[in-house]
């Protein structure tokens, strides 16, 4: 499953989501739904949930830190 949900991060630290763009296999009448039904979980708490495993992964790492240079 793949999807692309653009989120900024505004001057305080604060996430936000400017769009989600999901492939048509997570549309309301696809199978992810139901996937997810069976977790107790509806559609909207589906989108609720991968944005909360994202803010948990990323709340300590400051914006854009995946495209800050490294040296070795």
């Amino acid at each position: 499953m793949r999807t692309r949900i653009l989120v900024r991060v505004d001057s305080k630290g604060n996430p936000y989501v400017l769009e989600v763009n999901p492939n048509p296999s997570i549309g309301p009448a696809d199978c992810v739904r139901s996937v997810a039904a069976l977790e107790g979980l509806e559609y909207g708490d589906l989108f609720e949930e991968i944005l909360r495993l994202a803010i948990r992964r990323y709340k300590d790492r400051p914006p854009y830190y995946h495209l800050q240079m490294t040296t070795l």
